[in-house]
């Protein structure tokens, strides 16, 4: 009997190798899969098609078709978790169960604001120079720098025009895991319980004693 196919779905400056240490882990029980969304590790951008979630939603499906999978499961860590969730609601018949761990819903301008200004090469070099270092080695289609200010306009686009709202969560049938630490100073419980509230057939998961969704 054939194992149930699983994908991994990395977050914002993530890649798929991150996701290296799970993989035997979870193989007992799953056929593993993980992707670079567009931008991302070793997947470059094309240049009429900027960074935006349901274009990595499209990436999913993308490489579904390229493996040959009528439908998979989906984790979707922080931004990939949105990704997933916009996938389950775009592609029904492709998307089986999904769980999502530290995924921020509430987006507006003003909190997409405050993030970009995290997204300062010139501070970041000068102040986290070891994450500099993995931005590096991690994507290695396009520039770090590149990266973060595509990220940036990514992040602009969602304040402005979030995809994902309790409204059009309540249009995703899978059955949806939402998972995140009780003291995760990005993701509130309020908002994650508000998309909880909104699925046909959602389940919420805190995580007691975490910091961060991670």
């Amino acid at each position: 009997m054939s194992k149930p196919e699983l994908v991994l779905l990395h977050g914002a400056l993530g890649a798929k190798s991150q996701f290296a240490p799970l993989l035997p882990l979870l193989a007992e029980t799953f056929t593993v899969h993980a992707l670079d969304f567009t931008g991302h590790g070793a997947a470059g951008i094309a240049a009429e098609r900027p960074l935006r979630l349901p274009h990595f939603a499209a990436d999913v499906i993308a490489y579904l078709d390229e493996q040959g999978m009528a439908q998979a499961h989906v984790f979707g860590h922080s931004m990939g978790g949105y990704v997933g969730l916009l996938a389950a609601r775009e592609y029904p018949d492709r998307i089986g169960r999904v769980f999502i761990l530290g995924t921020k819903f509430a987006w507006t301008p003003e909190f997409a604001a405050r993030e970009v200004k995290r997204l300062d090469a010139e501070k970041m070099l000068a102040k986290v120079p070891a994450f500099v270092q993995q931005l590096q080695e991690r994507h290695t289609a396009v520039s770090w720098r590149d990266l973060l200010a595509k990220t940036a306009e990514m992040m602009h686009d969602l304040g402005e025009n979030p995809p994902l709202t309790p409204q059009s969560a309540a249009q995703i049938p899978q059955s949806v895991g939402i998972g995140l630490g009780d003291r995760d100073h990005m993701v509130t419980l309020e908002e994650s319980a508000a998309i909880y509230r909104a699925l046909p057939n959602g389940q919420l998961h805190v995580l007691p004693n975490r910091p961060l969704s991670c």
